[in-house]
């Protein structure tokens, strides 16, 4: 029996230990799968954000640049002395190459006419130094015939010369009479605009006015643009979905599980219970209302009557009570088992339990395995009689824990309630005339309990005065 009992358990720590294992490692899957959803919406999110503040900064430019070309456009035709509202673009550029064109056409002429005249001026000299040196070697009957022949360079000299000029003039006077159809267009232009002076003051000054105004609008345009690009952000950071892969559930954190251990030795699971996550063991008696799990015995120890154990009975927040077996298994696999198999309401502490119900004559089985009700003590008034704390009973500390862990208001001395109970020595004779000083303190409507200490012992056990 005694194999097979370990065996069971044995087995059974595997199996707590293997799903324990395969729990840790699950977790461990979910939270690195959480993290890595959360790091890809956030890349998302940041690179939307970052695609939305371009494209606003894109058109913002484009915008800016738009005005400026406009701006620019309006004084450049304003420094011409056009109408930059009714002349067109074209018309202008035009007229200002028509003009560059002229004048460089006037240049080209001069320069071909000093050309000319240069090679004129230098045929003539090489003639004439020609002719001097025939004329030395040559005699004087010629001479008549060189002044015919220079009469004759001289008149081709001349009738060079003068159509050279010719040619000059005539070059001139075209150019000239462009300039003049350039000026006179542009002395027509002039005109126009001298008859709309006032209106086209009037619509420059609107257009720069609206120029400002448009370029007000952009910055504010720009303004909006980031607040609206922050602000789609935000909703979008608040109202986007998980991942349409695997919604993950929002885990709550692991509580503390608070560890009373009475009728047995707490210093031998002090070390241990250190190596456990999430538990605590509690060592101070005036705690004890705040322990979850109580360990009152093992298999082959009695389960004693302590304070510690009553201020657990009347306590709210006592949901198990195990052996020590349940707190040896789980400190040797660093880790809180299940508490079902370890309950002492279980078959395994059967004996433990009949003898516990027969000493004190009580039913703790009830009380363990029925819902809780009502605390013990509530809107009660708990007295004990002068010299009873102390005497094969709880010092007066304890006592003061147990009402207040059972809902009641401790008094040292009885005094006036609205319900009171008085705990007096066992088979005391209260007489009349105490017991009509008992009522006096006693708020009408009020109820009065006269106990003895080892009943009220047993009602605290059980739960039931």
């Amino acid at each position: 029996e005694k194999a097979r009992v370990e065996a069971e358990e044995k087995a059974r720590i595997e199996a707590e230990e293997k799903a324990r294992l395969e729990a840790e490692e699950r977790a461990r899957r979910e939270a690195e799968e959480a993290a890595k959803a959360e790091a890809l919406r956030g890349e998302e999110e940041a690179r939307d954000a970052a695609e939305e503040s371009a494209k606003a900064e894109a058109e913002v430019k484009a915008r800016l640049d738009e005005e400026a070309a406009k701006a620019l456009r309006v004084e450049v035709m304003e420094s011409m002395g056009e109408n930059p509202v009714t002349t067109p673009v074209g018309s202008t550029i035009s007229a200002t190459r028509a003009s560059r064109r002229s004048s460089l056409r006037v240049k080209d002429v001069d320069r071909t006419v000093e050309k000319a005249e240069a090679e004129e001026a230098r045929k003539f000299l090489e003639e004439s130094t020609k002719k001097k040196k025939t004329d030395k070697k040559s005699p004087s009957p010629t001479k008549s015939s060189a002044k015919a022949s220079s009469t004759k360079a001289s008149l081709t000299k001349s009738s060079a010369k003068t159509a050279a000029k010719k040619k000059q003039s005539t070059t001139k006077a075209s150019t000239t009479k462009a300039t003049s159809r350039s000026s006179s267009t542009r002395t027509s232009v002039r005109t126009s605009t001298a008859t709309r002076t006032s209106s086209s003051a009037k619509s420059t000054t609107a257009k720069s006015t609206s120029t400002k105004s448009i370029a007000a609008k952009i910055t504010s345009v720009k303004a909006s643009a980031s607040k609206s690009t922050s602000t789609r952000t935000k909703r979008k950071a608040a109202s986007s979905p998980d991942p349409p892969a695997k919604k993950l559930r929002a885990r709550s954190p692991t509580p503390t599980i608070n560890i009373l251990c009475t009728g047995i030795n707490a210093a031998q699971f002090k070390d241990k219970v250190k190596n456990i996550p999430n538990a605590a063991l509690v060592d101070n008696i005036r705690y004890s209302k705040n322990a979850t799990h109580i360990v009152v015995c093992n298999k082959n120890t009695e389960i004693r009557r302590t304070p510690k154990l009553l201020i657990a009975l009347c306590s709210t927040n006592a949901a198990h009570f195990l052996g020590s077996e349940w707190l040896e298994a789980s400190a040797s696999i660093k880790s809180l088992l299940p508490v079902e198999n370890y309950l002492i309401t279980n078959r395994t502490y059967k004996k433990r339990i009949d003898e516990f119900n027969t000493k004190f004559g009580v039913n703790v089985r009830d009380v363990l395995t029925s819902k809780p009700g009502e605390p013990l003590f509530a809107d009660t008034a708990v007295a004990f009689d002068k010299g009873l704390a102390g005497k094969r009973f709880p010092p007066e500390s304890e006592l003061k824990l147990i009402v207040e862990a059972g809902g009641g208001k401790f008094q040292k001395n009885p005094g006036k309630a609205g319900n009171l109970m008085v705990v007096t020595e066992d088979n005391a004779k209260i007489t009349k005339k105490v017991k009509d000083g008992y009522k006096k303190l006693v708020a009408k409507g009020g109820k009065l309990t006269i106990v003895g200490k080892s009943e009220w012992l047993n009602g605290v056990t059980s739960q039931e005065m």
